[in-house]
């Protein structure tokens, strides 16, 4: 037996127009390597869990689809996340709606950011991931996609730099102003929540 772990993307996606058994187990180690990110990023991204799991499915089958077309593909990590976020962005337009993200932002900021969920969480913490979510919704889907793809993602700023076609410092000038932004909006609903 192969262990396609060892084989790299690009590997993976020639194993993909392949004759089946190969071309599942190609496919089972991409969506190993990369489906936990993707998955983070559509809910990120979308208010629905529902809405989330059908971005998730569909970037997989437009994906699937783009291999088997022939579709170069330089980088499958930015590749998947460039049709996440295309198909989110048509979403938006359907439905408009904005995303929802359960974070914490910790009173330093810059650099020392996470997001944790807890679903025992108390009624004081939901209204805390309410007004967060007013926050990030507050920000320039430029600004929001950058934050999601360093924050939750864990894309270095290279790697969103080269999806963006942009520098690497110019990103995490996009990330570190979305920061500033989200804390200047949630202030008053910090400090309120804090007496």
């Amino acid at each position: 037996m192969f262990d396609y772990g060892k084989y790299s993307d690009t590997r993976l996606m020639e194993l993909l127009r392949d004759e089946k058994p190969f071309c599942n187990r190609a496919f089972s180690e991409i969506y190993r390597r990369y489906g936990s990110k993707l998955n983070a990023y559509c809910r990120t991204r979308l208010c629905s869990a529902s809405a989330a799991d059908d971005i998730f499915q569909n970037t997989w089958i437009k994906f699937n689809n783009a291999v088997k077309h022939g579709t170069e593909i330089r980088n499958l990590q930015a590749f998947l996340i460039t049709i996440a976020r295309n198909l989110c962005n048509d979403k938006f337009k359907e439905q408009k709606q904005i995303s929802e993200m359960f974070i914490d932002i910790d009173n330093n900021a810059s650099e020392e950011w996470s997001y944790s969920y807890n679903p025992e969480s108390t009624f004081e913490d939901e209204e805390l991931l309410n007004i967060i979510t007013i926050g990030l919704n507050s920000l320039e889907d430029i600004y929001k996609d950058a934050f999601i793809l360093n924050k939750i993602i864990g894309l270095s700023y290279q790697e969103i730099g080269d999806m963006q076609g942009e520098t690497s410092e110019c990103i995490k000038k996009r990330i570190t102003r979305a920061l500033i932004m989200i804390k200047k909006v949630l202030k008053p609903y910090i400090d309120e929540l804090s007496q």
